[in-house]
């Protein structure tokens, strides 16, 4: 068992390259860059940028480079640590992520606890009252829980709150 756990632990870091280039790949096949898009932005607002800035632009961000040296610097940057500038906030990704981690991680403790605060007495009363009328409404509950996307039900909580509590 240990050979087995130490084996799958050795070809984790090929896999983490492995899967990292695919969703550089997935990211980068798209027509066009956030660069592009960005001048759009600017263009509708009224703003204008000359093609040199751009040019500058592109340069800064590495966008002029081939594909393969854009995947390096950016896994590069990110085994350093650092996840880039926000194009759209001009601030460092990293303390933007870190501004929303506590919350993340309040929510996802609460959310666990509350699971689990429900789901142990339900399974116990299923288990000590077999085929009762709660027993079956705990299971169906159950069934539409597992059955439900998560992002289903996160639409259907943030219309709720948008239209019940103006949230």
């Amino acid at each position: 068992m240990t050979r087995y756990i130490a084996q799958r632990l050795m070809l984790l870091p090929l896999l983490l390259v492995v899967y990292s280039f695919v969703i550089f790949v997935l990211i980068q096949a798209p027509p066009g860059d956030f660069l592009t898009t960005y001048v759009a932005t600017l263009a509708a607002s009224g703003s204008s940028i000359t093609a040199e800035q751009i040019q500058a632009l592109r340069h800064d961000y590495g966008l002029d480079q081939p594909f393969l040296v854009q995947y390096f610097d950016w896994l590069k940057n990110l085994l350093r640590g650092d996840l880039g500038l926000s194009l759209e906030y001009q601030r460092p990704n990293a303390d933007l992520i870190m501004e929303q981690l506590g919350l993340t991680l309040a929510l996802a403790l609460f959310s666990f606890v509350l699971t689990w605060a429900i789901a142990i007495p339900a399974g116990i009363y299923s288990a000590t009252h077999p085929r009762s009328l709660l027993d079956y409404l705990f299971t169906v509950i159950n069934y539409v829980g597992v059955a439900t996307p998560n992002f289903m039900l996160a639409l259907v909580l943030m219309w709720v709150a948008f239209a019940y509590f103006d949230i």
